[in-house]
């Protein structure tokens, strides 16, 4: 039996054998498995890897603003059928931000009341708070004529967004039409309050 000393004549053979024994070490999975800071390796690459997964929520909900804006702009502009379909991508993108059905259920309130009703119910059931389903369920009732079910809504919208001249006139306008003149001119006049320049309520 031959022994292979250290000393041999091939000290580079030892270095190239050190080498490997090292980069063995380096490729597990955990990362470096020797050592006294394995430890810290190991919790530093877990927290690499735990990290893509929050970034990929993010981009996620910041695509599905970046749809909602490009609506919003078009929708300005009177192209609705185009904002439309930009908040259809939002709402595909991220299904859990009610904003985007809010926004349709809105697009759909003109011709398509009893539509857009059943958006804002469904927002509504989720979250009770919203003042813009609110808003929107009062305005498609009127739509439909249902003056105490729009009535109600508005009300309701008020008591959660009381500074909001669009809540504030939607009111007035179905005060107007049950009759009610004092509590239509007060909250024509609180919306005038609050946007003074704006043509529809004036």
């Amino acid at each position: 039996m031959v022994e292979v000393r250290p000393e041999a004549k091939n000290p580079g053979l030892w270095a190239l054998v050190l080498v490997l024994l090292l980069l063995a070490g380096c490729a597990k999975p955990g990362g470096i498995e020797f050592g006294p800071d394995r430890v810290r390796h190991r919790n530093l690459l877990a927290a690499q890897q735990a990290r893509p997964t929050r970034q990929t929520e993010q981009p996620a909900a910041g695509r599905a603003g970046e749809k909602l804006r490009e609506g919003d702009r078009l929708r300005r502009s009177g192209s609705d059928q185009r904002a439309l379909f930009r908040y259809l991508e939002a709402h595909r993108i991220d299904p859990t931000n009610p904003s985007a059905r809010e926004r349709i259920a809105f697009i759909h309130l003109d011709e398509e009341p009893e539509r857009s009703r059943s958006i804002f119910e469904e927002v509504l059931e989720e979250d009770p708070s919203s003042e813009i389903a609110h808003l929107g369920l009062g305005l498609a009732e009127l739509g439909l004529g249902n003056l105490n079910a729009a009535r109600a809504s508005l009300e309701t919208a008020r008591s959660l967004a009381p500074a909001s001249p669009e809540v504030r006139s939607a009111l007035g306008s179905v005060y107007d039409r049950l009759g009610l003149r004092e509590q239509a001119r007060a909250e024509l006049s609180r919306a005038r309050e609050l946007r003074p320049r704006d043509p529809r309520i004036l």
